[in-house]
C-alpha cells in the first residue's frame, strides 16, 4: 500500500503541469458555480439579518379613507399575526440651505416596528427631538443639537397636495359643512336684501397634526424601510416621493387617524424573506385578509364617514328651511309696504294740484292792495316834508336852549366838583406822601433781603458745580483707563446730568440777582421824586381855587338869559305837535297796509316754496318708489335664486355622499418597497449571469478534463500493461487514476469555493455598500452549491477516468505493453481542393493533414476556444449594452438639457423668463403606481403634456421599431422596461394609481423606447379624464448656447425656493459609470474567469498534444529539423486552431449574449442588446494573445524532448 501510495505521488508530480491545469479548471468552474450564486445569497442573507434586527413589517396596510383603531383591533384577532400597529406620516416642507425640500415625518412604533438603524446618537426622549437620516446630515450640514423647521403642507399653502385622501376631508367634515347664515337688518327701503341670506359650503380650518414644529436633531439613522444608497448615482431606483425621512415620538402627533397599519407575523423570523417559504407565508395572511376582514372593514369604515356627512347635510338643510321662511316672510312685508308707498303717493299727488289753484287767487287779491297802498304812499309824502321841515326848525332851537342850559349845569357842576377835589387833594397830600414814602421803603427792604438769599444760593451752587466737575474728571480718568467699567460709565452720566442741572440753576439765579439790584435801584429813584411832587402839589392847589370863583360868576348871568327863550320855545312846540299827530296816523294806517301785503307775498313764496318742495318729494317718492319695486322684484329674483342654489348645494353634498368611491384597503407586502425590491431584483440579475455562464463555462472545462484524463490514461498504455502483469487487478489500477482526478477535483473545488464563497462576495459587496446602506455584510456557505459543484466535477472528471481506464484494461498486458499503432493515414478533404493543395508547402501540407488527423483534438480544441470566446463576447455583450445605455437615453430620448420639478409652478415660470432659457415646456410630473391584472405593483414616473404642448424636441417617442409615436388626447404611452416587467403589451388594460390612492384603468395605446428609468406618458385632457387634479409643477429646459455648464445652472436653479430638484443631462452622464458599478464588475469577474479559462484551456490542450505526439516530435528531429522549425510545426497548429475556435464563437457568443440579456432584468432599466464591432476584436486579441503564450510556454517543452529516449522502444 505504501509502494501504491508513492506510485500516485509520483504520477502527480511527473505530470504536475496536468495535475495543477485539471485542478485549475475545477477550480475556475465551481467559482463561477459557486461565486456569483454565493454573492446573491449573501446579500439576501444579509438584508433578512438586518431587516429581522429592525423588526421590518411583513404586511402594510393603507386605506383611502384613512385608518382607525377598530382597523388595528380586527386586524390583531387574525390568526398567525404576531403584531399590529398603526402609525402616522406625513409630508411636510423644510428648509435646507434655503432651499425648501419635502420630507417625509413618521412617527415611531411604541412596538418596535421598523426600528430605524441608529448610526449616530440616540432615540428620542421628548415631542421637541427628531432623528434624521444620514442623506440629510450630508446635504444640510447640520449635526446632532442642531434644530430643524418643518411646516406642514396645509391646505392653504399647496392646493396640488391633496394627498390627505377623502377619509381626512370627511373625516373634518371639509367638504360637507353647509351654513346658512342670516345677517338681516331692518331698514328704510322697501325691498328686501336677498344678499343678507346666504347658503355657502365653508371649509374649516385644518388642524395642524404636529404639535411641534422646530425639532432638535438627537440622531442620525437609517430608514429601515428604505435601504437604497443615498447617493444620487442611484436615485432613480427610489421610489421614495420626497427628499428626506424623518421620525418623531407619538407625543409629537395629534391625528387620531393612521395612514397605515404595519403588520408582523408569527414564525416569519425564522423564514428567509427572500425565500418561497416566505412569501407563501405573507401570501397566506394577505389572502385571509382579504377574504375575511378587507372588505368588511371597508363598509365599516365607509359608512361610518358617509353617516357622519348625511348627518350634518341634514342638520344643514333644516337650517337652511328655517332660515328661508324667515326670508319669505321678509319678503311679503316689504311688497305690503311697497304697495302702501303708492297710495300715500297718490295721495300727495291730489293735494299739490289743489294748493296751485289757491294760490293763484291768493296773488291776484295781493296785488290790488299793493296799488291802493302805493297812492296812499305818495300823499303822505308830501305832508312828511312840511312837518320835517317845522319840527327841524323847532327841534333847533330847543336843542340850543338845551344845549346852553346843559352847559351852564355842567359847568356848575365842574366847579363844584373841582372845589370838593381841591378840598379832598389837600387833605389827602399828607397822608399819601407818607404811604407812598413806606412802600417804597418797605419794598427795598423785602429787594434787599431777597438779593441776600440768591447770593447764598449762588454761592452753595458754585461750591456744588465745583465739586462735581472735580468727581467728572475723576470718573473720564478712570474710564480711559477701564472703559469697560459699567458702574463709573452709568455714575458719570449721572454727575454730568446733576452738573448741568446745577449750571442751569446758577445762571437763571444770578440772572435773578441782577434783576433784583435793578429794582432796588428804580425804588431809591421813586423815594426821591416824592418830595418834590409834594411841593408841587399845594401849589397847584391853591391856583385851582382862583378859578372856581371866577366860573360861579359867569354862570349866573347865563341862566337869565336862557330863561326868556325857553318860554317861546315851548308855544310854537305845542302847535306842532297838533299837526304831527294826524300825520303819525295816518303814515300808521299806510304801514299796517303794507306790512299786511308783506306778509301776504311772503305767505305766497312760502307756499311755492312748499309746492315745489312737495313737487320734489313727490317725484323723490316716486323714484323711490320705483327703486324700491325694482330692487323688490331683483330681490325676489335673487332670493329664488339662491334658494334654488342652496337647494343645489345641499343636492351636491348628498349626491357626492352618494358618488363617494367606497372605501379601497391596499394591502402591500415588503416588495412594495423600493430598497427592498431592488435587493430582490439585483440579485436575481446576478443570478441569471451566475447560472447562464457556467453552463457553457462547466461543459468547457469537463469536456477539456475529460480530453486531460484520457490522455494521461493513453500515455500510461504500457505502464498499465505492467500493472496487470505483474498482478494489480483491474480495481487497483483503475483506483490511481480515480484518486488523481479526484485529488485534482477535490483542490481545485475546495479553492474554487474558497474564491467563490470568500473572496467573490467580498468584491461584490464593495458595490453593493455604495447601493444599499445595509451596515454588515455576512458571509454565508451554500452546502447544496460548495459541495455540488465539486461532485459535478468530480463526476465529470473522475467518470472521464473511469472510462478511459476502462477502455485500456479490457485489453491483454502483452498489448498494452506494446505501443499504440498509429492510425492509418488517409486523404483529408483539404487534398481534394487541388488549386488550394497544390499550393501548400510541405510543412504546411502535414500541419493541414495534422489537423484532422486527430479529430478528437480538434474538436476538443475548437470547442475549447469556440466556448470561452463566446463567454467572452457574452460578457462584452453586456458590457456594451450597459454603455450603450447612456446615448441612447440622454442622446437620443432624452434631448433636453435640464429637467426641473417644483412645488411652486408660478415661480418656476418667472425662473425660466431669462435669457439663459431657449425654450421649455410645462408638463405635470408626478410618481404613480403601475398595477398590473395580477396585482403586482411598480411605481413609474407619470408625465402630463399640457393641451397644445409637443414633446417633440424634448423627449423622442419612438415604439419597437424606432417609427416615432406622436402623443394625442386619449392617448396612453407605457416604456418598454415597465411592460415588459409588468406583463402587459400595447392594447392591454392595467390600473394607474395616483398619490392620493386613486385608481383608473387606462388602455395602453402603445409602448415607446425608455431606457433608463420607467414612465407613462399622457396628454392633459387624457389625465382629466381619469384624475381631477392636473396641476403642472416641472419643465423641460432647452438653455442657450451662452449658459456655460449645464450642471452648473441645474444647481443653482436647484437652490432657489420653490424649486425641488433640477437636475441636467451633464449630470445625469457624470454620475452613469456609479450606476451600473456592480453589473461592470460582475461583468469584469466573468471575462476575467473566461479568460482564465481560455488560457487553461489552450494549455491543457497543448500540453496534451505534445504529449501525444513526442515519438512524431522526436522523429522530425532527428530528422534535422531546429527547434525553431519543431517550434512552428507545433504553433502553427495551435494557431489555426485558435483562430478557427474564435470565429466559431463568435456567432455563438452573439446568441449567447442576446439570451442572456433577454433573461437579464433589474428594476427602471431596459437592456438593448448591443455588441459593439470592437468588442469581437478584444474577444479575438484576448484568445490569440492567450495562444501566443501557451506557445510560449509550451516552446521549453518541446526544447526538453530527448529524440533518443523517445524513440527508445518500449518492449
Amino acid at each position: 500500500m505504501k509502494a501504491y501510495t508513492k506510485d500516485v505521488i509520483k504520477t502527480i508530480s511527473k505530470g504536475m503541469k496536468r495535475f495543477l491545469a485539471l485542478a485549475l479548471i475545477s477550480a475556475l468552474g465551481v467559482c463561477m458555480m459557486s461565486g456569483l450564486t454565493a454573492s446573491c445569497d449573501d446579500l439576501r442573507y444579509s438584508a433578512d439579518t438586518f431587516f429581522d434586527e429592525q423588526n421590518l413589517f411583513d404586511i402594510m396596510v393603507v386605506s383611502t379613507m384613512g385608518l382607525t383603531e377598530e382597523d388595528v383591533e380586527a386586524l390583531s384577532r387574525i390568526e398567525g399575526i404576531e403584531e399590529v400597529e398603526g402609525t402616522f406620516s406625513e409630508t411636510v416642507h423644510t428648509k435646507v440651505n434655503g432651499q425648501t425640500k419635502q420630507a417625509s415625518v413618521n412617527v415611531l412604533s411604541q412596538k418596535d416596528i421598523n426600528v430605524p438603524y441608529i448610526l449616530e446618537g440616540e432615540m428620542p426622549l421628548r415631542a421637541d427631538e427628531i432623528l434624521v437620516t444620514q442623506k440629510y446630515i450630508h446635504d444640510s450640514g447640520l449635526s446632532i443639537g442642531d434644530q430643524i423647521t418643518i411646516e406642514e403642507k396645509m391646505e392653504e399653502d399647496t392646493e396640488d397636495d391633496e394627498n390627505a385622501s377623502e377619509e381626512e376631508e370627511l373625516e373634518e367634515g371639509s367638504i360637507f359643512d353647509l351654513e346658512l347664515e342670516k345677517e338681516y337688518d331692518e331698514s328704510d327701503r322697501e325691498a328686501i336684501d336677498t344678499d343678507d341670506y346666504t347658503v355657502e359650503v365653508e371649509e374649516e380650518a385644518e388642524e395642524p397634526n404636529f404639535l411641534v414644529t422646530t425639532y432638535t436633531i438627537v440622531g442620525v439613522v437609517i430608514d429601515a424601510a428604505d435601504v437604497n444608497s443615498s447617493e444620487g448615482a442611484v436615485a432613480f431606483r427610489s421610489n421614495s416621493p420626497t427628499d428626506y425621512t424623518f421620525f418623531v415620538r407619538p407625543d409629537a402627533v395629534s391625528s387620531d387617524i393612521y395612514t397605515a397599519i404595519y403588520i408582523t407575523l408569527l414564525g416569519t423570523d425564522e423564514l428567509q424573506c427572500y425565500s418561497d417559504a416566505y412569501e407563501k407565508r405573507v401570501d397566506e395572511i394577505v389572502t385571509i385578509l382579504e377574504e375575511e376582514i378587507k372588505v368588511d372593514r371597508e363598509q365599516a369604515r365607509y359608512d361610518e364617514i358617509t353617516g357622519e356627512a348625511l348627518e350634518k347635510v341634514d342638520d344643514a338643510e333644516e337650517e337652511m328651511t328655517d332660515k328661508l321662511s324667515d326670508a319669505e316672510e321678509d319678503i311679503l312685508d316689504a311688497k305690503v309696504e311697497i304697495e302702501d308707498g303708492w297710495s300715500e303717493y297718490l295721495d300727495g299727488k291730489q293735494e299739490l294740484e289743489d294748493g296751485e289753484i289757491e294760490l293763484a287767487e291768493a296773488e291776484r287779491k295781493l296785488l290790488q292792495a299793493q296799488r291802493e297802498l302805493e297812492k296812499a304812499e305818495r300823499e303822505l309824502d308830501d305832508a312828511e316834508e312840511e312837518l320835517e321841515a317845522a319840527w327841524a326848525e323847532l327841534e333847533a332851537g330847543e336843542a340850543m336852549i338845551e344845549e346852553s342850559e346843559t352847559a351852564l349845569d355842567e359847568a356848575e357842576e365842574t366847579l363844584n366838583e373841582s372845589e370838593k377835589t381841591l378840598d379832598e387833594a389837600e387833605a389827602e397830600i399828607p397822608e399819601q406822601f407818607e404811604n407812598a414814602t413806606s412802600i417804597i421803603e418797605a419794598e427795598i427792604t423785602a429787594i434787599d433781603l431777597e438779593i441776600q438769599d440768591v447770593q447764598l444760593e449762588i454761592t452753595t451752587l458754585e461750591r456744588e458745580i465745583g465739586e462735581l466737575e472735580a468727581r467728572e474728571a475723576e470718573l473720564n480718568a478712570a474710564l480711559e483707563q477701564n472703559p469697560d467699567d459699567a458702574l463709573a460709565r452709568i455714575e458719570l452720566t449721572q454727575v454730568q446730568t446733576s452738573l448741568s442741572e446745577k449750571r442751569a440753576r446758577l445762571d437763571l439765579r444770578k440772572q435773578e440777582l441782577t434783576n433784583l439790584e435793578t429794582q432796588k435801584a428804580n425804588y431809591e429813584e421813586a423815594l426821591a421824586d416824592l418830595e418834590q411832587q409834594e411841593e408841587d402839589a399845594y401849589a397847584e392847589i391853591a391856583e385851582g381855587r382862583q378859578e372856581i370863583a371866577e366860573g360861579r360868576q359867569e354862570i349866573a348871568e347865563g341862566r337869565a338869559e336862557l330863561e326868556k327863550n325857553k318860554q317861546e320855545l315851548a308855544d310854537g312846540r305845542v302847535e306842532l305837535e297838533e299837526a304831527q299827530a294826524d300825520f303819525d296816523e295816518a303814515k300808521q294806517e299806510v304801514a299796517d297796509g303794507w306790512v299786511e301785503l308783506e306778509d301776504g307775498w311772503d305767505e305766497i313764496e312760502e307756499a311755492y316754496a312748499e309746492l315745489a318742495d312737495g313737487r320734489q318729494e313727490l317725484e323723490e317718492g316716486r323714484a323711490e318708489f320705483e327703486d324700491g319695486k325694482a330692487e323688490y322684484e331683483e330681490g325676489v329674483s335673487e332670493f329664488e335664486e339662491k334658494r334654488q342654489e342652496a337647494l343645489d348645494k345641499i343636492a351636491e353634498a348628498r349626491q357626492e355622499i352618494a358618488d363617494l368611491k367606497m372605501t379601497a384597503w391596499y394591502i402591500s407586502t415588503r416588495t412594495a418597497l423600493s430598497g427592498y425590491s431592488n435587493i430582490k431584483t439585483d440579485a436575481q440579475c446576478i443570478e441569471s449571469i451566475g447560472k447562464a455562464f457556467p453552463v457553457l463555462f462547466m461543459t468547457v472545462a469537463i469536456l477539456i478534463s475529460l480530453t486531460t484524463i484520457s490522455r494521461m490514461v493513453e500515455e500510461d498504455r504500457g505502464l498499465i500493461g505492467t500493472y496487470k502483469a505483474l498482478g494489480f487487478t483491474d480495481k487497483e489500477i483503475r483506483r490511481k487514476y480515480v484518486i488523481y482526478a479526484l485529488l485534482a477535483c477535490v483542490l481545485g473545488g475546495v479553492l474554487g469555493d474558497f474564491l467563490g464563497f470568500v473572496v467573490l462576495p467580498k468584491i461584490i459587496f464593495t458595490v453593493f455598500g455604495v447601493m444599499y446602506q445595509l451596515q454588515d455584510y455576512n458571509l454565508y456557505f451554500n452546502w447544496l452549491y460548495g459541495i455540488g459543484s465539486i461532485l459535478l466535477f468530480i463526476v465529470g472528471i473522475v467518470g472521464a477516468a473511469v472510462v478511459s481506464c476502462e477502455s485500456e484494461l479490457s485489453h491483454m498486458p502483452a498489448m498494452l505493453m506494446r505501443p499504440k499503432a498509429p492510425k492509418n493515414g488517409s486523404r483529408v478533404l483539404l487534398e481534394r481542393v487541388t488549386p488550394v493543395w497544390s499550393r501548400l508547402s510541405f510543412l504546411n501540407k502535414v500541419t493541414a493533414r495534422n489537423l484532422f488527423r486527430y479529430k478528437k483534438r480538434l474538436f476538443m480544441t475548437l470547442f475549447g476556444i469556440a466556448g470561452c470566446t463566446s463567454i467572452l463576447l457574452a460578457g462584452f455583450t453586456i458590457k456594451d449594452t450597459v454603455t450603450q445605455l447612456m446615448p441612447s437615453q440622454y442622446e437620443v430620448t432624452y434631448q433636453f438639457d435640464v429637467m426641473i420639478v417644483s412645488n411652486d409652478n408660478e415661480k418656476l415660470t418667472e425662473y425660466l423668463d431669462d435669457n439663459h432659457v431657449r425654450a421649455y415646456i410645462n408638463p405635470m410630473i408626478t410618481n404613480v403606481k403601475v398595477i398590473n391584472t395580477d396585482g403586482r405593483e411598480e411605481s413609474v414616473q407619470l408625465i402630463v403634456v399640457p393641451n397644445d404642448t409637443s414633446l417633440r424636441g424634448y423627449i423622442q417617442l419612438v415604439d419597437r421599431n424606432h417609427k416615432k409615436v406622436n402623443l394625442q388626447d386619449g392617448m396612453v404611452l407605457s416604456t418598454i422596461n415597465v411592460a415588459e416587467v409588468q406583463g402587459y403589451d400595447k392594447g392591454d388594460t392595467i390600473t394607474i394609481q395616483n398619490m392620493d390612492l386613486v385608481n383608473a384603468e387606462v388602455e395602453i395605446t402603445d409602448i415607446v423606447m425608455n431606457y433608463l428609468g420607467n414612465s407613462i406618458y399622457m396628454t392633459e385632457n387624457t389625465y382629466k379624464d381619469y384624475f381631477d387634479d392636473y396641476e403642472a409643477n416641472g419643465a423641460y429646459v432647452m438653455l442657450n448656447s451662452s449658459v456655460g455648464s449645464h450642471e452648473v445652472y441645474a444647481k443653482e436653479m436647484a437652490l432657489k425656493d420653490g424649486i425641488l430638484s433640477a437636475i441636467s443631462i451633464e449630470g445625469f452622464l457624470s454620475n452613469f459609470d456609479s450606476v451600473f458599478r456592480i453589473i461592470n464588475l460582475v461583468v469584469t469577474i466573468v471575462i476575467t474567469l473566461a479568460a482564465a479559462l481560455a488560457f487553461v484551456v489552450l494549455f491543457t490542450l497543448s500540453t496534451t498534444n505534445i504529449s501525444e505526439r513526442e515519438r512524431e516530435l522526436a522523429t522530425i528531429k532527428v530528422l534535422g529539423f531546429f527547434d525553431r522549425e519543431v517550434h512552428a510545426y507545433v504553433n502553427k497548429e495551435t494557431l489555426i486552431l485558435t483562430s478557427i475556435g474564435i470565429f466559431l464563437g463568435m456567432p455563438l457568443g452573439k446568441v449567447f449574449g442576446i439570451w442572456l440579456m433577454s433573461v437579464l432584468k433589474m428594476p427602471s432599466i431596459y437592456f438593448a442588446d448591443y455588441l459593439a464591432p470592437i468588442s469581437y476584436v478584444y474577444a479575438a486579441v484576448i484568445a490569440t494573445v492567450f495562444a501566443f503564450i501557451v506557445n510560449s510556454i509550451t516552446d521549453k517543452s518541446l526544447d526538453k524532448i530527448n529524440p533518443v529516449e523517445a524513440l527508445k522502444s518500449i518492449e
